[in-house]
């Protein structure tokens, strides 16, 4: 109550609560609500400002002068200067408060982070794609340039699969595969359009990268303008224009060459592309409560030009519900279809391999092995499909210390074209796992069964129809 009101006018609101019983099962609250004299913004000041310019600092403000007083301004703004990425300390408090007067003047006060930066990220991971990768980062920045909170920085990465297989020993076996190398040069101008809308302008080039797929290597070099927009606590939309040209190659059968190529030794693809995110999880790392969306619209080709042409459009959705504040139910949905539309003739070539959708393993249908579900070529190695369906729901629960436990079902499939869609082709799996909570996230160990058109005997060989999984992260 005492907020409600000094959102609306009333810095020196107070409100004193109590209660009067009245008898053996009632009681009557009392609220003593004293509002006090309304207020407006004053003046603001600044101090500890070496390189930032003020009007970088008052575009950030969510109140202003001769605005009517809200608590809630002054903690959204300081907020927003948090967020710029400029300051390590930032303070804002009003100058006279004690006195009560009826226009608060307020100072702000900031401990500016050294403008020029060198950047270091190392670190162990866990996506859709890979159950364990190994990724890390150098480069150089700058944070302030000309003192207007713009940013412009020269990023060199490399990021690495770590593949653990079975062994006769109680010890599994692991190695490391190169999966992609990438240089970015970046600049960030953080206001756009008279709004707090980043637009980041990013040259890259990627030498020799294998992410995803096992037919080819491809080398990019691109260009990519993007902004992002947060609409709300929840809400945040992205929207983006790529340019790139690509070098495939290493693929040594040459009807496999034409059936991928098409004839476009380097093709040029021009894209754009929008998603959606909202986010009310109340922890990202082991949520227990909220939920998780993911909407993305991806347009290749057609009016843009390009030797590319299709449309993508996928969902990822998950819940979390908290049962009796132990147990923990997750649930997840996830979509995705694309397409060329043009006629053969006019550009209808098939979609590049590492464009498509990629189903099985640790983070999507446990049980199976990585991306080994879906269209194939005929060596057997996956060559991914163009829609894709799984769902999965997950029971978890704390053991003992910091080891949780879980059992899933997880569903789906992924066909080469919707047409080819058939419920009564999902494959399923059950399993359970445990987890091990690290202030980084969990260590997650699972074992899943094939109980939905598990894999069949081929050429006399029988498949696995059982797999367990490490990872990092929960799956969803």
């Amino acid at each position: 109550l005492q907020k409600y009101f000094q959102d609306r006018g009333y810095p020196y609101a107070t409100v004193e609560s109590g209660y009067i019983v009245t008898g053996d099962s009632s009681a009557f609250a009392t609220l003593a609500i004293e509002t006090e004299k309304k207020a407006y913004f004053g003046s603001v000041s600044y101090a500890g400002l070496g390189n930032t310019r003020t009007w970088a600092m008052r575009r950030e403000m969510e109140f202003k002068q001769g605005g009517l007083y809200s608590v809630s301004n002054v903690t959204s703004t300081r907020e927003a200067l948090y967020k710029t990425g400029l300051f390590s300390i930032v303070s804002v408090e009003a100058v006279d408060f004690a006195s009560k007067p009826e226009t608060l003047d307020y100072r702000i006060t900031v401990a500016e982070k050294p403008p020029r930066m060198i950047i270091s990220r190392f670190g162990v991971g866990s996506d859709i794609n890979y159950p364990i990768f190994i990724e890390g980062t150098f480069g150089w920045g700058h944070r302030n340039l000309f003192g207007s909170g713009r940013q412009f920085t020269i990023e060199v990465s490399s990021k690495w699969e770590v593949i653990i297989e079975g062994s006769s020993n109680w010890w599994p076996n692991s190695n490391f595969k190169n999966m992609k190398n990438r240089f970015d040069v970046k600049y960030i101008e953080p206001w756009s359009f008279g709004t707090r809308t980043p637009v980041t302008l990013n040259f890259y080039f990627e030498p020799g990268n294998s992410e995803e797929i096992e037919q080819y290597k491809i080398q990019i070099i691109g260009f990519e303008i993007g902004a992002e927009h947060t609409t709300s606590r929840k809400w945040k939309h992205n929207l983006s224009l790529n340019y790139e040209q690509a070098d495939i190659y290493d693929i040594e059968d040459p009807e496999l060459r034409d059936e991928i190529l098409g004839g476009r030794d380097k093709p040029i693809t021009r894209r754009i592309g929008y998603s959606a995110v909202r986010e009310t999880r109340d922890n990202i790392l082991v949520p227990t409560s909220g939920s998780y969306f993911l909407g993305k619209v991806e347009m290749a080709g057609y009016f843009l030009g390009g030797d590319e042409n299709y449309t993508k459009v996928s969902f990822n959705h998950s819940r979390f519900f908290e049962i009796r504040d132990r147990f923990v139910l997750a649930i997840r949905g996830r979509a995705g279809i694309m397409g060329n539309w043009l006629k053969e003739e006019e550009g209808g070539l098939d979609i590049l391999e590492h464009r498509k959708f990629f189903l099985g393993g640790a983070n999507t249908i446990r049980g199976w092995e990585e991306r080994s579900i879906g269209p194939k070529y005929a060596n057997g190695d996956p060559r991914g499909g163009k829609m894709l369906v799984l769902g999965n729901i997950e029971l978890r629960a704390p053991i003992i210390w910091q080891i949780w436990g879980h059992l899933f079902f997880d569903t789906g499939n992924l066909w080469d074209y919707a047409e080819q869609f058939n419920p009564g082709s999902l494959k399923g799996s059950v399993g359970w796992g445990l987890a091990i909570i690290t202030p980084v996230g969990p260590i997650r160990f699972d074992y899943g069964y094939q109980v939905m058109n598990a894999e069949q005997e081929i050429d006399g060989i029988q498949p696995r129809r059982n797999n367990w999984h490490i990872s990092l992260m929960y799956a969803f």
